[in-house]
């Protein structure tokens, strides 16, 4: 069975700048005491432990702790921390741990995913800070977040930095903005803060420490140039002559993949050109381009044994290979023709439908299935506005049966139509899917544009799957006859002299007219032979019958049967947008929470 392919998606990202941490709500523990000691070096470096006591109230493998190491300096600059995780221990043994950069933010997780703690845990991270002192004209300072934004209380935070030359300190504690003052203590090398109450979820302490001018090395700001966005795409998509080369080597082959799958898959099969002729009986592809000779037939061609002819919805599916509604409402018209049904029209394009006879082994399924549904809960007639937004569920229905006796029992196609459509169409989500992941992730080591030629080459077969149903070699033969019927339909009116032999031919074709879409044309050629005399068995006009005006009129009502057909129900809804804000914290120290 044919596969498909889909739907492109080419993702843009824009370049990560740090962004606010806000804390969400967490369970399950409770931090008794965060301390922290932060000892500046005389190259402006600073040594950093900090000493958690958690208490877990709940299974849990350990908890994370998240330090922003990016912020916006100027409008080209970003400036950067650096953070080197030395150790996490216990205070004796080593807790197992991972550290990543995840955008803005260095994640340190702690803990063992193959085993869960309780109780009270210990937590010890150090490492080494860089880039974090500030430079002014009269000292040097440490301007920190301690704790970060947790979303569990903190009982109590305190810290502690020693340096040389401290000549100044300053606390604050509470959310975010807050200026509520918490205790210090100050001497010439060291300096104290505690939080005078314990921080609910959100709150968090944030220290300033002046030292005086030339005590350590004068601090530089380590900055990073912010890319442009069309820097930053450049570089996701990996613009460079090793990523293009692979993404052209990719779009040949995703590419010639799909022209390759139409070439096996999408083309009809046939016996040949002229095999009428020739008596062939091989079937194979149907090459492309390949001649095939179209002459004139004045009947529809005929399938099965015995023989009978293809009625005009089975005409119409041949021609396009999809079952449309002027299809069924070409057979509406076939029914009426062969005495199952009346048409009346009412004026004002109005019209009703009165039942003649009942469904019997002469119809087809879909079309005894098509008269069947046309006059149920009816007493025998039904007018067509009656039908709309309630005929749409057997509509389908019909045309599924449609495709079932093309494919069944006429052996046109080896598949239904439709089917493989939507197959294909499926089949090119999943390729577009597939092509958009791995922008993503090709993306995030600079080759995201080996990724875009999936996604192209799953549009491409989106725009091929209307392509890919093929007709047999019988159903392909079927199909050259039915354009010789065509042919002949169209020429009609140079063969009026046999026309005046054979009346009953106008009405007895004129369905097939309907699905070529020539109705006018068949009419034309009957025009002043007098085909009224069998027409009004069967439909009843509000003018007297002239074949050009009946032509116009069935088209009108193929029009609108069609419209009614194929309505349905309307359905009404709401919608609506809300936006919603908050403020978290910010500052050096991040968060975390538990896992």
């Amino acid at each position: 069975m044919p596969r498909v392919i889909v739907a492109l998606l080419v993702a843009v990202l824009a370049g990560f700048a740090a962004l606010p941490f806000v804390a969400s709500a967490d369970e399950g523990f409770v931090i008794k005491s965060f301390g922290t000691s932060y000892a500046v070096r005389e190259d402006g470096s600073i040594d950093v432990i900090e000493d958690l006591l958690v208490e877990f109230t709940a299974r849990k493998h350990g908890i994370f702790r998240d330090i922003p190491v990016l912020f916006a300096y100027d409008a080209r600059h970003d400036r950067e921390y650096k953070v080197d995780v030395r150790s996490v221990t216990d205070g004796q043994r080593a807790w197992r741990y991972e550290v990543s950069r995840e955008g803005a933010i260095v994640r340190i997780k702690i803990g063992d995913p193959d085993r869960f703690v309780t109780g009270p845990q210990r937590y010890v991270i150090s490492y080494r800070l860089s880039g974090a002192l500030n430079s002014f004209p009269d000292h040097e300072e440490l301007y920190w977040n301690i704790t970060g934004v947790w979303g569990v209380p903190i009982e109590r935070a305190s810290a502690a930095v020693t340096a040389p030359s401290i000549t100044a300190v300053e606390c604050f504690q509470g959310f975010e903005g807050s200026r509520e003052r918490c205790q210090t203590g100050i001497s010439p090398s060291r300096a104290d803060f505690v939080t005078g109450r314990a921080l609910s979820p959100g709150e968090q302490l944030t220290i300033v420490v002046g030292l005086a001018k030339g005590s350590v090395a004068e601090p530089q700001p380590i900055l990073r140039e912010r890319k442009t966005p069309g820097e930053v795409i450049r570089d996701f998509l990996g613009l460079k002559p090793l990523p293009i080369a692979a993404a052209a080597a990719v779009g040949a082959i995703a590419f010639g993949a799909v022209i390759r799958l139409w070439w096996l898959q999408g083309r009809d099969r046939w016996y040949g050109d002229v095999q009428y002729l020739s008596g062939a009986t091989a079937e194979e592809p149907k090459p492309l381009g390949a001649r095939e000779t179209i002459v004139v037939e004045y009947a529809p061609p005929e399938v099965g044994k015995p023989p009978r002819p293809l009625r005009p919805a089975e005409v119409g599916l041949l021609m396009d290979e999809a079952a449309d509604t002027l299809d069924v409402s070409a057979t509406i018209v076939d029914l009426a023709v062969r005495g199952y049904l009346r048409i009346t029209e009412e004026g004002d394009r109005k019209y009703s439908l009165t039942r003649i006879k009942e469904p019997d082994e002469a119809l087809l399924p879909y079309e005894a299935s098509l008269l069947s549904a046309l006059f149920k809960g009816t007493h025998g007639t039904v007018r067509l506005d009656d039908l709309k937004d309630n005929f749409y569920d057997d509509l389908a229905r019909v045309k599924e049966m449609l495709y079932t006796q093309a494919v069944k029992q006429d052996r046109m196609f080896p598949a239904s139509p439709q089917s493989v459509r939507v197959l294909y169409a499926v089949a090119s989500v999943l390729v577009m899917m597939v092509g958009g992941v791995l922008v993503f992730v090709l993306g995030a080591v600079g080759a995201g544009i080996v990724g875009v030629p999936i996604g192209l080459a799953g549009l491409a077969l989106l725009a091929a799957s209307p392509a890919m149903p093929r007709r047999t070699a019988a159903g392909r033969e079927l199909y050259r006859r039915a354009r010789g019927f065509h042919e002949y339909m169209v020429t009609a009116e140079t063969d009026r002299a046999r026309f005046a032999e054979e009346i009953g031919l106008f009405e007895k074709y004129l369905p097939y007219a309907i699905v070529f879409k020539v109705t006018e044309k068949w009419a034309k050629a009957f025009e002043g032979l007098g085909a009224q005399q069998a027409m009004m068995s069967w439909y009843t006009g509000t003018r007297p019958f002239v074949v050009s005006n009946f032509a116009r009129d069935i088209g009108s009502f193929s029009s609108s049967i069609a419209s009614v057909m194929a309505s349905t129900p309307s359905s009404s809804g709401s919608s609506g947008f809300s936006i919603g804000g908050g403020a978290g914290g910010g500052g050096g120290g991040g968060g975390g929470g538990s896992w």
